[in-house]
């Protein structure tokens, strides 16, 4: 039998008390340099400071880093290379006891000042918000190149992790001050550094999950795996919603959570087993907020701990450890040896935040036989960074909701928060439209994590089979794109857990000066190579495209579908059908991707196909484990190192010898390699290690030269050197092609389609002649609906 708390103890207590030499004190007030953009201050007057963990805080056992001090009698300053602190000696803090000041500002911030250039983090869940964003907590991103985060009133824990009494004096103060200027992503490695690095989520995480609220038998489950498959639809996760627990007949009401309803699931071994065999991995929905009736002889080993209440269930409280223990090892380990992979915990009180926060805690604490621990849930807010499937709620089926989530995720990225799931296409309400549904989902596949679930009901359509044809195809086709991305965005999430670099990042991080514009706010980078201008508006009627305003970043970068050509530091009009999406591709890009025979698992891919995009040298390094399991920690991970090596005259790619634990992969690879705006090359080399692979075999497409090469040894170092004057494809963006595509689309009178195009592309008109020009198009039959959208065509071109 196991001892009660002993799982929870913090085995790392030394490393939230800092080194002497980072800290200044007296009596009432103790600095803490952490690093040169980091520095906590406390203050109280009875000489009484904190070292415990808190509910925010994991580590304060920084290394010392380079700073000066100066004081007299009444002063005490601190100089580091960011900022210079003044304080008033043994004051209470306020806005003239405590300053600091940094770049050329004398008084650059100072205690108790409104941070009101601070572009927010996230809030709880978007549970049936639709006309107004929920309240969102201050984030660590702002204008200002500072912020503060008050730990003086979060939970504090001893070595235990018993909640302990917060400081009885009233007038304590913990707060910690980063002042980074422009360096915020440094700001953030601070940031997890004192809070914990995001966890390693698991692979399969990153695949298609499925979610209905439904009480689904074991037989309807199969079944409806198996309609994804014949379609060639690959899914990764089925979630359990509601009903899919027993209940018993003294308490009806009482929704367990915590044991399978043998009418439904008459063997749930083996039908948990029968979810793996086909390569899905199956969770459950609870929630610990209802109370749990411990069934059978589960109900005696809890007897022993804890009391049931007059209703005969034991309630749940967070903050009660001899509970959390009870709940965990009781309850739900049980489940997990039966196969179930995680859980979704829908604990749900919005106004108790702290408390979601221990329970998700508490949870993470729990050795699981070296599987990684996965949870959906609510965001605590607080850590949103450490606890790891984050659900957003009950969202509206209306493009008012899809609006916000892409602003959502942005902000999200100022707390290092990234694992954010939304109900693609929306859960619960509203009407179902294909135009909706296929613009939610597209931007699902360059989300984080991408899940349907809808309420109750027969008629919500997430199924792609159940739309028409044409929605139905290009819903496969996205759903099967997300899954051969899955090399790319696991590596990007080795990165974000390693070394906090975020998965979704602003695009204002890098363009601070149109942060606030409406036309450009939504736009966001996805992982290192990818730039995402996410479409949240239906269909223009009459064109039968979205017409989206972008701009470009510095550099060049390709349309991911196309390869169009945009040159950067630009603002562009383009129109995308609903077959297209606006996903961008920096220059030098190196895409791996699962190939065609890989794609329906979320596993290593044995054909890995690499989309490499021209004008400048790169290299990758793609991070491949066993997806599930801590091993990577001891290092049985593999970096396979991908050089692209880029000249105009010669293309050459270099897959060095992998690094790493080889058992993780499979022992041969088939690799496609795909050079984007290449034209056919007139000579093809490629080397597998000192030898020429003569059997290699290529094909031109209309916009790529593809080289394949069928099962090469994993060990070895490939080379593919491309050769060819002018094999580059210079296929620049214009204005007039999309406008000639909309004309060919158009349904109206031929003739009037040569009209149109000689006013619209005439440059010597001016706006207003071409407007006039237009207008007087009447006369000739066009339709006053086609008027109004080409007037507002003519605004567009001319911004």
């Amino acid at each position: 039998m196991y001892k009660l708390g002993d799982q929870f103890r913090n085995k790392d207590a030394i490393n939230l008390i800092s080194f002497e030499d980072s800290i200044i004190r007296n009596s009432t007030y103790r600095f803490t340099v952490l690093t040169e953009r980091l520095i906590r201050l406390e203050y109280s007057s009875d000489g009484m400071f904190n070292n415990c963990e808190t509910s925010i805080v994991k580590n304060r056992r920084f290394p010392v880093p380079e700073f000066t001090k100066e004081e007299d009698e009444t002063q005490l300053v601190i100089h580091t290379s960011y900022f210079t602190l003044r304080y008033l000696k043994n004051a209470p803090f306020s806005h003239s006891s405590l300053t600091a000041s940094f770049g050329d500002k004398k008084v650059g911030w100072y205690y108790g000042q409104k941070e009101v250039r601070n572009l927010n983090g996230t809030a709880m869940s978007l549970d049936n918000v639709k006309d107004n964003m929920p309240p969102f907590e201050k984030g660590l991103f702002s204008l200002d190149g500072f912020v503060t985060i008050d730990d003086t009133n979060n939970l504090r824990f001893d070595e235990e992790r018993n909640i302990v009494t917060n400081n009885t004096n009233s007038d304590y103060k913990d707060i910690y001050l980063f002042i980074y200027g422009n360096d915020f992503g440094l700001c953030l490695k601070d940031f997890y550094q004192l809070t914990g690095f995001p966890r390693m989520i698991p692979r399969y995480a990153l695949g298609n999950w499925w979610s209905k609220e439904k009480e689904y038998t074991e037989v309807e489950v199969l079944e409806k795996i198996e309609k994804f498959h014949l379609r060639g639809i690959p899914l990764s996760v089925f979630v359990l919603d509601n009903g899919w627990s027993k209940t018993d007949a003294k308490f009806p009401k009482i929704k367990t959570g915590f044991s399978f309803n043998p009418k439904l699931y008459p063997n749930s071994v083996e039908f948990i087993k029968r979810i793996h065999e086909k390569g899905i991995k199956l969770g459950v929905k609870i929630n610990p907020q209802y109370g749990f009736y411990p069934f059978e002889d589960n109900y005696k080993i809890a007897e022993k701990y804890l009391k049931a209440n007059s209703n005969g269930y034991i309630d749940f409280n967070p903050y009660d450890y001899k509970c959390l223990d009870v709940f965990f090892k009781v309850f739900l380990h049980p489940l997990e040896s039966l196969g179930i992979d995680f859980f979704w915990n829908d604990y749900y009180e919005m106004d108790k935040n702290k408390m979601l926060m221990v329970n998700y805690m508490m949870h993470h604490d729990l050795e699981r036989l070296n599987k990684r621990d996965m949870i959906l849930s609510r965001n605590s807010t607080l850590d949103a960074h450490l606890y790891n499937i984050l659900y957003s709620g009950h969202n509206l089926v209306d493009w008012e909701v899809l609006k916000k989530l892409p602003l959502f995720n942005i902000t999200s990225a100022n707390i290092g928060a990234c694992w954010w799931s939304h109900d693609v296409g929306g859960s619960t309400g509203g009407i179902e439209d294909s135009d909706l549904y296929l613009r939610s989902l597209q931007f699902g596949v360059f989300s984080p994590i991408l899940r349907f679930n809808t309420e109750k009901g027969n008629y919500f359509k997430r199924e792609p089979w159940k739309w028409d044809v044409v929605t139905s195809s290009i819903a496969a086709d996205f759903l099967k794109l997300r899954h051969r991305l899955i090399p790319y965005i696991y590596s990007e999430a080795y990165r974000y857990h390693k070394d906090g670099n975020l998965l979704i990042q602003p695009f204002y991080y890098y363009n601070t000066k149109i942060y606030d514009d409406p036309n450009y706010v939504n736009q966001y980078y996805f992982g290192d190579s990818f730039m995402i201008s996410p479409i949240i508006q239906p269909l223009d009627e009459v064109f039968n495209r979205t017409i989206q305003k972008i701009f470009m970043p510095d550099g060049v970068w390709y349309d991911f579908k196309t390869g169009k050509k945009f040159i950067g530091n630009h603002k562009y009009i383009s129109f995308y059908t609903i077959d297209d999406y606006p996903i961008f591709v920096k220059q030098g890009s190196v895409i791996p991707m699962a190939g065609e025979e890989s794609y329906m698992s979320y596993e290593n891919p044995k054909d890995l196909e690499i989309h490499v995009f021209p004008g400048k040298s790169n290299t990758y390094h793609l991070y491949e484990d066993d997806g599930e399991t801590y091993n990577y920690k001891d290092g049985r991970y593999c970096i396979t190192e991908i050089d692209y090596n880029y000249r105009q005259s010669n293309y050459t790619v270099i897959i060095r010898p992998i690094e790493g634990d080889l058992s993780v992969l499979p022992q041969t690879r088939d690799y496609k390699i795909v050079f984007r705006n290449t034209k056919k090359a007139e000579n093809v080399v490629v080397n597998e290690n000192d030898k020429v692979i003569e059997n290699v075999e290529t094909e031109s497409t209309e916009t790529s030269f593809i080289v394949k090469i069928k099962n090469v040894n994993a060990k070895s170092q490939i080379v593919i050197n491309c050769y060819g004057k002018d094999i580059e494809i210079d296929s620049v963006k214009l204005i007039k092609d999309d406008i000639d595509s909309i004309l060919f689309d158009l349904k109206i009178n031929t003739v009037l389609k040569d009209d149109i195009a000689s006013i619209v592309f005439n440059e010597e008109l001016s706006l207003g002649k071409k407007r006039i020009a237009i207008r007087k198009l009447k006369r000739k039959g066009l339709d006053p609906r086609s008027v109004k959208a080409f007037l507002r065509l003519l605004e567009y071109m001319g911004m």
